[in-house]
């Protein structure tokens, strides 16, 4: 099944090793992805579950400016968010690859909040982006809530994420990212 996976995968151009070849893999990657969809439950209370989708689109790498650019549209049953992000690759500190499992319950506990032991259904693959120290990521973020209100606003925020629905794309997602970092250098 690996096998499979990988031939899946966009794949690395003859440049591989140069930052137009890595930023165009990490495009080619996003914007392969379609959609992804989940089921996410409580241990304790699994009748409790949420589907959720999330979509990348539009994803495009500039090589000269070093940036990434995307658009994530995540959507639950009574609200939607779209995040438009551009990030400046130069200035990702850390990326972090882990279950959204692992992931969700690593962002509550960094945000004071109790334990939420869940389940998610297939298994989804968290790539975590965050940014150098006093550095932070452009995006834009629409949210449509439960009442049909829409709240929009510019945000600088110091970490972002993506899912994937495998681990070998999100490992190789996450290594491309930091090898254009390492390429893009001071430019």
């Amino acid at each position: 099944m690996a096998l499979l996976v990988t031939l899946a995968l966009p794949a690395l151009h003859a440049q591989e090793g140069t930052l137009e070849g890595t930023m165009k893999f990490l495009q080619d990657t996003l914007n392969q992805q379609g959609q992804l969809k989940w089921v996410q439950a409580p241990k304790a209370a699994p009748a409790n579950q949420v589907s959720v989708e999330d979509e990348v689109t539009g994803a495009v790498a500039d090589p000269g400016a070093c940036t990434l650019s995307f658009k994530l549209d995540h959507r639950f049953p009574d609200y939607r968010v779209a995040t438009t992000w551009k990030l400046a690759v130069r200035e990702i500190a850390k990326v972090t690859v882990e279950s959204l499992e692992d992931a969700a319950e690593h962002a509550r506990t960094r945000a004071g909040l109790p334990a939420w032991d869940s389940t998610t259904t297939p298994r989804v693959f968290n790539v975590q982006f965050e940014a150098m120290a006093g550095k932070k990521f452009q995006s834009h973020r629409k949210s449509l809530n439960s009442s049909q209100e829409v709240i929009e606003r510019d945000q600088e925020q110091p970490l972002g994420s993506l899912n994937f629905r495998d681990e070998v794309t999100a490992q190789r997602f996450s290594k491309a990212l930091m090898r254009a970092r390492e390429l893009c250098g001071d430019r």
